[in-house]
């Protein structure tokens, strides 16, 4: 007679016989695109990964996610060790026209950042310089924030050990590429890196930004306004930056990506920082959307002459 004691063990052994691994050509065909869908959650140094994606079809399993973004060697974020960085003469990085500033541009909870992308798709704001190809213009995809539920810990690049309570991405591709999705591809994305740093008083350059954000606290909300909220980011986009070659910090952790994170922090204000913080996720969770920081795996981290 079969026992249930011997079903569950039939159970359990039908299970390990049909979970894929890494090297199953099975697993590989249903890893996620590496596309710009989704941030990680509960970050910490074990690797505890809690997936928040609402786009089913870019959502991978937990298993999936953690073994593919493990593999690489090239990932970020990292800590940008400060006393062994090369030293290399950069030009500055500068934006070509003011399309980003003086379009209109839509917020969005999409339940796992305030992301910031231009209405008229067509409208191509460019970007050059700096450890950008020389020659090459570099289009802006989406801004988007990485924060945490506390003030000391929320961004994902830290300097020389330092944390700060977040930081913003400008992802960038290559003009030569059709999308985003085909510079992914190429290896011709490119991301910005703005790192802040707290203070007691609000930062009056943030006010029209933070403005926008407390429009779209609530889950899968848009705010649609103006670009002028952004303006602030012309005062740092020219100082000095450290530069490496790392991954997407997102679903699928593609590598190839060209970092620029930049020296000079922007303040914000306590009171700035909370509003990021009562961002509602699903399920009306507090959102924590960095990663924990990876291995240099012996590659070369470049800083500007200034």
């Amino acid at each position: 007679m079969t026992t249930a004691l011997d079903l569950c063990l039939l159970g359990v052994l039908f299970a390990q016989q049909t979970v894929p691994s890494a090297g199953n050509p099975i697993f590989s065909s249903v890893l996620p695109s590496t596309g710009f869908f989704g941030w990680y959650g509960t970050p910490n140094t074990t690797e505890s990964i809690t997936e928040h994606s609402p786009t089913a079809e870019h959502s991978p399993t937990k298993k999936h996610e953690l073994t593919f973004c493990d593999t690489g060697t090239l990932q970020s974020p990292i800590d940008i060790n400060v006393a062994t960085c090369k030293t290399k003469d950069f030009p500055p990085v500068t934006f070509l026209d003011d399309i980003l500033f003086n379009s209109e541009i839509q917020y969005e909870n999409n339940c796992e950042t305030v992301k910031i992308t231009l209405i008229d798709k067509t409208l191509k704001p460019k970007v050059q310089g700096g450890a950008l190809a020389p020659g090459s213009t570099y289009i802006v995809d989406n801004i988007h924030f990485h924060w945490g539920t506390k003030n000391t810990e929320g961004c994902e690049h830290t300097i020389a050990g330092k944390k700060f309570p977040m930081e913003a991405h400008m992802v960038l591709y290559k003009n030569t590429s059709k999308d985003f999705e085909d510079a992914l591809h190429k290896k011709e994305v490119a991301v910005l890196g703005f790192m802040f740093i707290l203070q007691a008083h609000p930062n009056e350059a943030l006010h029209a930004m933070v403005a926008n954000v407390t429009e779209i606290l609530q889950p899968h909300t848009t705010f649609k306004t103006s670009g002028k909220s952004l303006v602030f980011l012309k005062d740092y986009i020219g100082s000095g930056f450290y530069t490496y070659t790392g991954s997407l910090t997102t679903h699928g952790c593609a590598e190839g990506v060209l970092w620029t994170i930049f020296k000079k922090d922007i303040p914000i204000g306590k009171t700035q920082l909370i509003i990021f913080h009562d961002v509602i996720g699903e399920d009306a969770e507090e959102l924590q959307n960095w990663r924990a920081i990876k291995p240099y795996n012996n590659r070369e981290v470049y800083q500007s002459t200034f």
